[in-house]
């Protein structure tokens, strides 16, 4: 370690923790926040967020970068340390253009906005998110013109800083090679597809049940651990709206929502966010605590989140070791249920307006639509008041359904509440890119025997191998390349589903 990069390596470390003090704010804020404590704790969020800043702009971060640049190329730094320079300088790059005051309110206002959203859709009241909503597109517009570059668009960057492999241009292709070769599927399935069960009345009142709250929690606790989620080292919770936090390595948090009384929804749910724990409990320990101490982006991030929550949870033989358990567990709603039944349940395409209890077959126009409003909404095609509007429009238009009110609607998701624009292409890039690791994967191991044989830790230690161990120091295309000698390539997911789906797209 050259003495510069050791100075470096100071801030970045405090920049780490500071990351991981922000983390459990917003952990607390969705999970266990105190209806008096908002303008407080956005405080405290601020000053925190102020301090990050200061970490990787001014005058002194940029002689620092010169200084370690230095050492960087005289070959002085080890592999772990190139890759935090390179990641530093980056957050570097994005953080300098926007004032610290700026930077500050706006952390601050979304550390305020989840609660406002969470009531909003209580209430099924777009109106009541709508003004906070105005602000946080407003902020995100403005960043992003501070930070583009000549000739690059407002929203490629915010698709940047979660998946920089993928811009509109590309993304713009991917969508349309799906919409042209999985909507008429989608379309046969709206207008004629009746599924067969072998009891029809038994499947009718599994789905219309309303299951007992705590013998789901029961099962989505066990099913982590049963994936190969370490409780020692992780916190399973509950809020609105399921998600993953990483602090470190060892302390990995998720929640689930089991209010509904709905058996696949939280079950899935479970399965998905064990996927994107599994990965932050990878990290090697080399990256703990550090800058690149994480997922490398959002798009490999959904992929193992979507790999485990579809090509293994939605396969009947991963159930097939733990069938007796769900019929111990729920002995009046599995009595009359065979594995046939189960297996058609939960792959059954429902059209439904809710992204994260769709189908696989309807789950990219979930995103395609969001991805579609995201860009209107930054380059100010479209307002926020005309938001709901256009969202049950292109529900129309690609699914053929309305929401029944704003919180099946346009208030389904967070993710806006956080400013997270740019995030949700993310999730068809990971489910895309799962369907192509799921080809590797077939070709290294017997993929379906480790399902039905109760051996599904296997899949983890051959992530941890190849994909999680490395954190931020390489990324999602450099992944797959290594693995698979090839770059991402949707085809992979467009035969995924037709193949499941009976579409005839030949590739």
């Amino acid at each position: 370690m050259g003495k510069y990069f050791d100075k470096l390596n100071e801030y970045q470390e405090k920049a780490a923790a500071l990351t991981a003090a922000m983390n459990l704010f917003d952990y607390d804020t969705q999970t266990n926040s105190l209806s008096k404590a908002d303008k407080y704790t956005s405080k405290a969020i601020g000053i925190l967020a102020d301090e990050y800043h200061s970490l990787f702009t001014g005058k002194k971060a940029a002689k620092l970068i010169k200084k370690c640049m230095k050492e960087y190329e005289n070959g002085a730094m080890t592999a772990v340390e190139c890759a935090i320079f390179k990641q530093y300088i980056k957050l570097h790059n994005e953080l300098s253009p926007i004032p610290a005051e700026e930077y500050r309110k706006f952390k601050e206002l979304t550390s305020k906005s989840v609660k406002v959203w969470v009531n909003a859709k209580k209430n099924k009241s777009f109106d009541d998110f709508a003004p906070m909503l105005e602000e946080i597109v407003g902020w995100k517009r403005k960043f992003a013109g501070y930070r583009k570059l000549k000739g690059q668009r407002e929203y490629d960057v915010l698709l940047g800083d979660y998946e920089p492999d993928f811009n509109m241009e590309k993304l713009d292709v991917i969508f349309e090679d799906i919409k042209k070769d999985v909507l008429p599927v989608v379309k046969i399935y709206r207008n004629s597809h009746n599924e067969t069960y072998d009891n029809p009345e038994a499947v009718e009142n599994f789905i219309n049940t309303a299951f007992d709250e705590n013998k789901i929690r029961e099962l989505c606790i066990f099913l982590p651990e049963y994936l190969g989620f370490d409780m020692d080292a992780g916190v399973i919770s509950e809020s609105e709206h399921p998600f993953t936090m990483n602090i470190h390595k060892y302390d990995v948090r998720m929640t689930n929502n089991y209010s509904n009384g709905d058996f696949f929804g939280p079950v899935f749910s479970s399965i998905h966010e064990t996927g994107h724990a599994l990965y932050e409990q990878g990290i090697d320990d080399s990256l703990v605590m550090t800058i690149i101490g994480e997922g490398t982006s959002m798009g490999m991030h959904e992929a193992q989140s979507r790999f485990y929550e579809n090509m293994v949870g939605k396969n009947i033989k991963f159930w097939k070791p733990l069938i007796c358990r769900l019929r111990k567990m729920f002995p009046d709603e599995m009595r009359d249920i065979s594995e046939h039944d189960f297996n058609i349940m939960m792959n059954r395409v429902t059209c439904g307006a809710v992204r994260i209890d769709a189908d696989e077959l309807t789950y990219p126009f979930h995103i395609i639509i969001r991805y579609e409003l995201e860009k209107s909404l930054i380059s100010g095609t479209i307002k926020v008041s005309e938001l709901k509007d256009e969202w049950n429009r292109k529900y129309k238009q690609y699914l053929g359904i309305e929401p029944k009110d704003d919180a099946e609607g346009v208030l389904q998701d967070v993710h806006w509440a956080t400013g997270e624009f740019g995030y949700f292409p993310s999730y068809v890039i990971g489910s895309a890119a799962a369907a192509q690791l799921c080809v590797h994967i077939k070709s290294v191991m017997q993929f379906e025997k480790c399902l039905e044989g109760g051996k599904v830790k296997d899949l983890k230690k051959y992530f941890t191998k190849n994909i999680y161990r490395y954190g931020k120091a390489i990324r999602t295309n450099e992944i797959l390349e290594k693995i698979m000698g090839e770059e991402f390539d949707v085809k992979y997911y467009v035969r995924y589903l037709c193949d499941k789906y009976g579409g005839e797209k030949e590739i």
